[in-house]
């Protein structure tokens, strides 16, 4: 499966008492996710996990590619578990927040906020939940655009959607 993923960050690849700088994304795009901040690895309800702290996060060496900037399809997923949901946690982004325009910005989100499952950078085209999650429980979510319209399933079951018109400007991969 790992040949159809750009990138593919699996805990499982983690070591519990040796947590490096860095380790290699498994994915076709290659190069290594590197470690900023003090993530830990934990269990919670007996799921191997990296734990964030709001100021953590992982930096994939490789920028996004070309096939990740503009218009183009796309679809992230991503395993959480969180236990208090706030106005809005981004969970993974390939573009940057520079020159901020109306959809030039696309990041997967988990939150309550107007920008809770998708943030676009001013407010305007943002994606909201219809229904917010429960927290202390473990979900996927998952965001899939087609290069028309954006949807966001959690649990496998559609929770939101909008058209939308993009022009995100590929840059670093966050894993957040």
């Amino acid at each position: 499966i790992d040949d159809h993923l750009l990138m593919n960050f699996d805990v499982e690849n983690f070591v519990m008492d040796s947590f490096d700088y860095s380790f290699k994304n498994s994915g076709s795009l290659g190069g290594y996710f590197m470690k900023e901040g003090t993530p830990e690895i934990k269990y919670i309800d007996n799921v191997k996990t990296i734990s964030f702290d709001g100021e953590s996060f992982f930096k994939l060496s490789e920028s996004a590619p070309n096939s990740l900037s503009w218009n183009s399809p796309y679809t992230v997923s991503s395993w959480v578990f969180n236990p208090e949901i706030g106005d809005g946690e981004c969970l993974i982004t390939w573009n940057s927040r520079e020159n901020m325009l109306q959809g030039s910005y696309s990041a997967l989100m988990y939150g309550k906020s107007n920008f809770g499952a998708v943030a676009h950078g001013d407010g305007s085209v943002d994606l909201a939940y219809k229904e917010i999650t429960e927290a202390s429980k473990w979900h996927h979510i998952a965001l899939s655009f087609d290069g028309m319209v954006e949807s966001v399933y959690v649990d496998g079951v559609l929770n939101t959607q909008e058209p939308i018109n993009l022009s995100v400007k590929k840059s670093d991969i966050l894993i957040v």
